[in-house]
């Protein structure tokens, strides 16, 4: 047992490794982020630009007929926020693969680095 454990712990942390490496290639973020969702955050982007704007108008330049300005102010907010979820959702689609294939590396370099190390110190070399 004492033996295999250092042999384990190398083989699984070049494992690791590998599929750290591999990780973002397999996992890519296009996966989570459609097309789709890519045209609906450009749409609400544009959509709020545009009511910001009619926002501030509407403070400075009031007009008989168009929105009053906490009208305008509640329509940019609740684009505003609708816009703020999908950029985090996009993201986090973004950068999910390369954290995690950053954590699987850095998880292989230890276990392979400590099964190196078990191996020479049950050699009695360290």
């Amino acid at each position: 047992m004492k033996d295999l454990l250092p042999v384990v712990l190398l083989g699984l942390g070049c494992l690791l490794l590998g599929v750290g490496f591999l990780w973002s290639t397999v996992f890519p973020p296009s996966r989570t982020w459609t097309e789709e969702k890519a045209n609906r955050m450009t749409e609400l982007s544009n959509n709020a630009h545009k009511l910001l704007f009619v926002a501030k108008n509407a403070k400075t330049n009031p007009r008989p007929g168009g929105p009053t300005p906490t009208e305008a102010q509640a329509a940019y907010d609740e684009a505003k926020a609708e816009l703020d979820t999908l950029k985090a959702e996009f993201e986090s689609a973004r950068d999910t693969p390369t954290t995690t294939g950053t954590y699987l590396r850095y998880l292989g370099i230890a276990l392979a680095l400590g099964g190196g190390f078990a191996h020479m110190s049950a050699r009695g070399d360290a």
